[in-house]
């Protein structure tokens, strides 16, 4: 576009000097520019395909603290007292089985006690609440709708697990 000027010029001169062939000076003219407006439009195309440089704020969004990935079983355990809270069918299936496996082995190193073989003293260590969720005899609830453990049970017995360790 910036040549346009000197397209018109030359225009000009071809026109004076062959005023016959002003028709096909006036084609060529034609041809040119409608080039260079091409030209023109497929660069500012690519120009603005191409990825411009990120702002300073993108740029501080990339330099960030790389996100901690979740433990897996810290996910699952989380879950499993989320249900657990819901449900006495999933306090039952879910929670009770890990919460008697990690007290049936804090019993076990620890003191030398067997939830099932010394269920007296596993109860007296355990305390009532965790008793209540690690005793092997548990019965199977008969409602399993009903709401499950409440999160003060659930505290009094994670209390008393941490207090064996």
């Amino acid at each position: 576009m910036m040549l346009l000027g000197v397209e018109a010029a030359a225009l000009t001169i071809v026109v004076y000097i062959a005023p016959g062939r002003a028709a096909l000076a006036v084609h060529v003219f034609v041809v040119v520019v409608a080039a260079e407006v091409l030209g023109a439009f497929s660069i500012a195309l690519t120009r603005s395909l191409r990825p411009a440089e990120p702002s300073v704020f993108e740029q501080g969004l990339r330099h960030s603290k790389p996100r901690l990935e979740r433990v897996a079983q810290l996910v699952r355990l989380e879950n499993e007292v989320a249900l657990a809270r819901q449900s006495a069918w999933d306090l039952h299936a879910r929670l009770v089985p890990t919460f008697r496996e990690v007290a049936g082995g804090i019993l076990a190193s620890r003191h030398g006690v067997s939830l099932e073989r010394d269920s007296a003293r596993a109860s007296a260590l355990l305390g009532p609440d965790a008793w209540s969720l690690a005793r092997p005899d548990r019965p199977i609830p008969e409602r399993r709708h009903d709401p499950g453990v409440d999160a003060a049970t659930l505290d009094r017995a994670l209390t008393s697990l941490e207090g064996l360790c």
